[in-house]
């Protein structure tokens, strides 16, 4: 089981961990490597939200190891990599700061606005999706449009 280390520092950016497992995969249909580490601050693809980017930088390496993409199974979090990494090997991870803190940011947005449809209005949230280009909230409602300028202005001075 991979130490989860977001959920103990949701600003954590850079960390060091283990190589644990590394084998050839397949991510989006481009060769890679599935790397599994003893702990890991990369946040994985899941709740309808994007995982974190970032790279590895082994020990007494100057070129970085792109991390395609990252997953969670099982309690597992497997990072897609360009490149195998030996097991043994510690290596320093490194998030992409800006992208982390603008879905944290978005993130909360979507429970300002859940929270708010669901006091005034009585409606659930019943989708959500994050990613790079946009955010979307699914209610068991429909809104007229007096109601979504009430709900934005609520989460603004919110």
């Amino acid at each position: 089981m991979t130490e989860l280390l977001y959920d103990l520092d949701a600003y954590m950016t850079e960390f060091d961990a283990e190589v644990t497992q590394c084998d050839p995969s397949q991510y989006s249909k481009q060769s890679c490597y599935d790397i599994i580490l003893d702990r890991t601050a990369f946040f994985p693809e899941q709740g309808g939200q994007d995982c974190d980017s970032g790279t590895f930088l082994l020990p007494d390496a100057e070129e970085t190891i792109q991390v395609l993409h990252v997953a969670i199974k099982d309690d597992i979090i497997h990072h897609f990599c360009d490149r195998p990494i030996s097991i043994g090997v510690r290596l320093h991870g490194s998030i992409n700061r800006e992208q982390r803190f603008d879905r944290m940011q978005q993130h909360s947005g979507e429970h300002l606005v859940s929270g708010t449809v669901h006091r005034f209005f009585g409606a659930d949230n019943v989708g959500f999706h994050l990613s790079a280009r946009e955010v979307t909230l699914d209610f068991n409602t429909v809104f007229e449009e007096k109601d979504l300028a009430f709900i934005e202005d609520t989460v603004n001075r919110a």
